[in-house]
């Protein structure tokens, strides 16, 4: 039986076989310790798993499955760091979220409620960092099959400065 009790856990678990696009079987805890709160929790898996692999239905995944796959896909770069940062404030609009639930309402709020906080610049590296891993989670990983679409501030020029004849 794929639903079973281990020696290190009051909860019972569930081992669901392979399916096509994975590497390994589904082991997971339930989360509960009552035996029929097991089953009904194995049975929604055992049907969303046969959904998968016979009908096409993809897996819902969510804003945080997404980020901790981005930051194991970008240790490189040398923002890595402020990454972090940026996602930890966005936690609080899209932790818990659905990446299919996540759309340009939400991303409108976000925007403008950052922009509040600080420049429309910095609020630009917010979007920009939201909007890379929704597409990455929609063209690489093939999670989502669309991603809002938003536009980011209006930012300043910057500052244009010539050099003197001495420098």
């Amino acid at each position: 039986m794929s639903l079973y009790r281990r020696k290190d856990s009051p909860y019972w678990w569930v081992k669901l076989p392979l399916i096509r696009g994975e590497s390994k079987p589904l082991q997971q805890s339930t989360g509960t310790a009552d035996k029929r709160q097991a089953q009904q929790v194995h049975d929604q898996l055992a049907a969303a798993r046969w959904e998968q692999e016979r009908l096409g239905v993809k897996a819902r995944h969510t804003w945080e499955e997404a980020v901790l796959r981005w930051l194991l896909e970008t240790k490189h770069k040398a923002t890595h760091e402020g990454d972090k940062a940026k996602l930890r404030w966005l936690d609080s609009y899209l932790g818990g979220k659905y990446l299919d639930e996540i759309d340009r309402t939400l991303i409108d709020r976000i925007k403008f409620d950052r922009e509040k906080m600080s420049s429309s610049a910095t609020a630009n590296r917010y979007l920009a960092l939201t909007r890379a891993i929704l597409r990455w989670a929609c063209n690489e990983w093939e999670w989502v099959d669309k991603v809002p679409k938003f536009k980011l501030f209006r930012e300043s020029e910057g500052r244009v400065r010539s050099l003197s004849m001495q420098e």
